[in-house]
C-alpha cells in the first residue's frame, strides 16, 4: 500500500496504490475505486480497504483515493460538486493507467461513487467492468434519505440542549451546498442504463426500490453482461446505533472479488 498524491495545480488527490501480488502474470488489470459521500465513505473505508487488498492479492494494480475537498485530498468541502468529482475519476483511471500500463481499467464505486462511477463509464471506451455497490439510483430519493438520516442524528443531539448556531448548510456533520444538492437530485442511473456497454456487478446489501428498477434496465441489451448479488450482510456505510460501522461485510466482499476475478 502506497500513499501519494497525483494531479496539477491546485487539485491534487490523496491516492492510495495497492500493487499486485508478486508473481502476478499476464496482462496487467486494474480497478479504480469510486467513494461514496461523506458519513457514508468515514463507515465503509475499512471494507472498501479490505476489498482493495482482496483484489490486489488476485493481481490488479488497484487505485483509491478522496475526491477534491474530501479526506485527505486538497481543497475545502464547501468547493465540492459533482461535475468536479467525475474529472477526479477520470484523471485517477488516467493515473492508474500510467502506472500500471493496463489500456483498460474496472471501477468499484459505492452508494454516490457507485452513480459516480456509472457516468463515467457511459462516456470512456477504457472501461472493462463495472462493480456498482449499493448504488444510489434516484438522486432525489437520497437527498430524502439525508434529509432523514440529518434530522435523526441532530434529534439525538439536541436531547438536553440546542445545537451551536451555524450558517453553514450541511447533513449529518458534512458541508452540503446548494450546487451539490441540485446535482445529486439530478442523478437518475436507471435512465443512464442503456448507455452502459461494460460487464456490471450489482451488490445490493440494503435493498432500496430503485434497486429493483436499476436491475431491470441494465439487464436489457447484452445477453450476460449484468450479475446481481442480494447478500444478507450489515450494509458497510450504515453507521449503528452506537455510531459505528457494523461487522465487516464478508460475504459481499468474497462475491466482489469471485467476480472480479
Amino acid at each position: 500500500m502506497t500513499p501519494f498524491f497525483f494531479g496539477e495545480g491546485e487539485r491534487r488527490l490523496l491516492g492510495v496504490y495497492d500493487p499486485p501480488a508478486h508473481g502476478a502474470g499476464g496482462a496487467p488489470r486494474a480497478a479504480v475505486f469510486c467513494a461514496p459521500w461523506g458519513p457514508d465513505y468515514i463507515v465503509a473505508h475499512g471494507a472498501l480497504r479490505r476489498l482493495a487488498f482482496n483484489l490486489a492479492g488476485g493481481g490488479r494494480h488497484v487505485l483509491r483515493f478522496d475526491y477534491f475537498g474530501a479526506g485527505d485530498s486538497a481543497g475545502e468541502a464547501e468547493e465540492a460538486d459533482l461535475a468536479g468529482w467525475r474529472d477526479d475519476i477520470e484523471m485517477a483511471i488516467e493515473e492508474l493507467k500510467g502506472m500500471s500500463g493496463a489500456p483498460r481499467v474496472s471501477l468499484v464505486g459505492m452508494r454516490l461513487g457507485a452513480s459516480l462511477a456509472a457516468e463515467v463509464a457511459a462516456q470512456r471506451m477504457d472501461v472493462d467492468r463495472l462493480a456498482l455497490w449499493d448504488p444510489i439510483v434516484s438522486g432525489r430519493d437520497y437527498l430524502r434519505e439525508l434529509e432523514a438520516d440529518h434530522a435523526e442524528w441532530v434529534g439525538e443531539r439536541t436531547r438536553y440542549g440546542p445545537l451551536a448556531p451555524t450558517d453553514a448548510p450541511n447533513r449529518v456533520c458534512h458541508p452540503f451546498s446548494r450546487t451539490l444538492e441540485a446535482e445529486i437530485a439530478a442523478v437518475d442511473l436507471a435512465a443512464l442504463a442503456p448507455k452502459l456497454k461494460q460487464k456490471i456487478l450489482l451488490v445490493v446489501t440494503e435493498p432500496r426500490p430503485g434497486h429493483e428498477a436499476l436491475a431491470a434496465a441494465l439487464s436489457g441489451g447484452k445477453a450476460g453482461r449484468l450479475s446481481v448479488e442480494t447478500v444478507a450482510d450489515s450494509a458497510p456505510w450504515r453507521l449503528n446505533r452506537q455510531g459505528f460501522g457494523g461487522p465487516m461485510p464478508s460475504d459481499a466482499l468474497k462475491r466482489i472479488t469471485a467476480w472480479m476475478a
